[in-house]
């Protein structure tokens, strides 16, 4: 074995491995929610993106023993890393894993038309390089330009109009009209057309979903549709027609819109295989092309031999028959790339635009802008089913429809569109982050005045705990039935009283039942207090404390003195009725009045006894 068929059989299981490896840290991103987190990712899809456009190189130039390919392989690194740079530097809140994934099918695209045709391949370079830079100012204006909404019959008109132009003035391509030609230069407007359908279907559904905007929305969306089927583009007409279904029933919700466009679709492919003869002879090749191998089978049989004779890792670069398929760079991409890379390889493949698909659902799913949360659902529809056409007709899972797989085939309206489309949804994606950001502005203020509620709350229990505790050690020095003094209401005694009204004074007998509690005190004079403090409740009746009570009493009030000769006035007027009478000069037996009466009437207690034995010696 020499070197060169050495490293010929070496180079297709290294570059399974990173493709295997790059393909897995697709998916890896979705375990990450935060950008930040998936930084490490992105970085390691970037080291494997390089080595296997490094690798696949080597070997084409080991195959082909021409090392100008190498200033090539240069040019391509200049430009997808200037991509890569570019797009991390001006928005670097965009999805880097669709930029990534973006980058890596360009340069699968960029090794197999340079081992297919080198001329193409140039070309598609020079389209793919402008179509970069075109691209990197869309996000600018889809993030900063908020009245796209609003240009619902702008969109309606451009479209008709640019597919009308197509259907008058365009040139005939195997039974076909898809493209025409200006300075030179071809274009496919049905490319540009999809986006801009999108942003029609949007704009239209984004604020609601009658009956009446679906009818309309259905209106501009047949003649579309309607426009493509006169021009035989069978391919873009049913990309229309599966993008206006879907977009329709993610709006309003209602399943029976989705039932209906697919009953829709089964009866119009029945008029279409009645109408047209390409058709015709596209669904016998499906149903059994070795049948016409020689004729209309011809094509799709060499495909699947090309996919059955790869095997896992392929037979290598260059050892495969690629050129015996018709159109191998345009429709047929995905058999070439399964023959001499392998089906491993060939499902990496299909795996990538997969998580390019759900990245952009994610993001839909997450939106709130109903209008742009539409547009990006309507985007991956239309990539990912663009997708399933071309790889389903290739493997003949499907009848063929004649379009290109995106940023792998050949084609500068394809690369440019799908390019641009990215760009849309990168724009997308930083309106996203500004509403990621908002949410967490607004969750931010809600935390804080949830904070600021469970502060007010905690210091609320903390002082009804504080004033508990107080209380209890109130409790507990007073006694059950403790009351303050202050609290009690201050009688003070007049001549209009009736008997027993007296105010209290500290040699009255104290009764029983009050200080057991069980008589009914006024509600502001009792309170709950515990009750096994009986010997609190004897400290507070105590004579130190009436005495202290009753000193506190004589300064707060100011009760006027009598004397002995008022005594004597006031026995003569308890007496005024009697039959007997007396003056001034007569004996009176002082233990006949009602001394305990008139005992608050004395300044304090030592004149009082002083009175009291004076009187009983008389």
């Amino acid at each position: 074995m020499n070197l060169e068929t050495y490293i010929s059989e070496c180079s297709k299981y290294i570059i399974t491995i990173i493709m295997v490896l790059y393909t897995l840290e697709g998916f890896l991103v979705f375990l990450r929610k935060d950008e930040e987190k998936r930084k490490g990712v992105y970085m390691r899809q970037t080291i494997l993106m390089f080595a296997f456009h490094f690798s696949s190189f080597m070997v084409i130039c080991f195959e082909t023993g021409e090392m100008t390919y190498l200033f090539f392989y240069v040019f391509q690194q200049i430009v997808l890393y200037a991509t890569l740079m570019l797009y991390k530097g001006l928005y670097p809140r965009t999805n880097r894993l669709i930029i990534n994934n973006m980058c890596m099918l360009i340069s699968i695209g960029f090794v197999f038309l340079t081992r297919l045709d080198y001329s193409k391949a140039v070309k598609q370079f020079m389209i793919a390089s402008a179509s970069l830079a075109i691209a990197l100012i869309i996000p600018f204006f889809v993030h900063n330009l908020k009245f796209i909404k609003n240009l619902k019959w702008v969109y309606a008109v451009i479209g008709i109009f640019l597919l009308g132009v197509v259907y008058i003035l365009g040139a005939t391509t195997y039974g076909s009209k898809i493209s025409y030609t200006i300075g030179g230069v071809s274009f496919q407007p049905a490319e540009f057309v999809k986006i801009i359908f999108v942003f029609f279907i949007a704009s239209a559904l984004y604020e609601s979903c009658t009956i009446t905007e679906v009818l309309l929305t259905a209106i501009i969306a047949a003649i579309h549709v309607g426009i493509q089927v006169l021009n035989k583009d069978l391919g873009s007409a049913l990309i229309f027609f599966v993008i206006y279904i879907f977009m329709v029933f993610i709006s309003s919700g209602n399943i029976l819109y989705l039932l209906l466009g697919m009953a829709g679709g089964a009866g119009a492919s029945v008029v279409a295989y009645k109408l047209f003869s390409h058709v015709r002879v596209r669904v016998e090749a499906f149903l059994d092309p070795f049948s016409v191998i020689d004729s209309s089978g011809y094509q799709i049989t060499q495909s699947l031999f090309a996919i059955s004779s790869g095997g896992y890792f392929g037979l290598g670069l260059y050892k495969g028959t690629p050129d015996s398929i018709p159109f191998v760079e345009d429709d047929f991409i995905f058999s070439a790339i399964a023959e001499e890379m392998g089906i491993i390889f060939a499902v990496c493949v299909i795996l990538i635009c997969v998580s390019i698909f759900i990245m952009i659902m994610n993001m839909s799913s997450k939106m709130q802008d109903r209008f742009y949360q539409l547009t990006a659902f309507g985007l991956g529809i239309g990539y990912i089913f663009q997708v399933f056409l071309t790889i389903g007709g290739g493997s003949k899972f499907i009848p063929l429809t004649g379009v290109t797989l995106p940023l792998v085939s050949y084609g500068g309206s394809s690369m440019l569109t799908t390019t641009i489309m990215f760009a849309f949804i990168e724009g997308l994606y930083m309106i996203r982050e500004d509403e990621k950001f908002d949410e967490g502005k607004k969750a931010t203020a809600k935390n804080k005045r949830e904070d600021e509620r469970k502060r007010r709350a905690a210091e609320k229990r903390k002082k009804e705990k504080e004033e508990a505790r107080r209380e209890r050690e109130y409790y507990a020095r007073h006694g059950k039935y403790a009351y303050e003094d202050d609290d009690i209401e201050d009688y003070s005694y007049n001549e209009d009283d009736e008997p027993g009204d007296e105010p209290y004074d500290d040699d009255d007998d104290i009764d029983e039942e009050f200080l057991t509690g069980q008589i009914n005190l006024p509600e502001r004079y009792k309170a709950p207090r515990r009750a096994d403090n009986n010997d609190n409740l004897e400290r507070r009746h105590s004579e130190p404390a009436r005495r202290r009570r009753n000193e506190k009493r004589r300064t707060n009030r100011d009760y006027d003195r009598y004397d002995e000769d008022d005594i004597y006035d006031d026995y003569d007027d308890e007496y005024e009725n009697d039959d007997s009478s007396y003056d001034d000069t007569d004996e009176i037996n002082i233990e006949d009045l009602d001394i305990d009466r008139y005992s608050t009437i004395y300044y304090d207690e030592e004149e009082y006894e002083k009175e009291r034995r004076k009187a009983k010696k008389k």
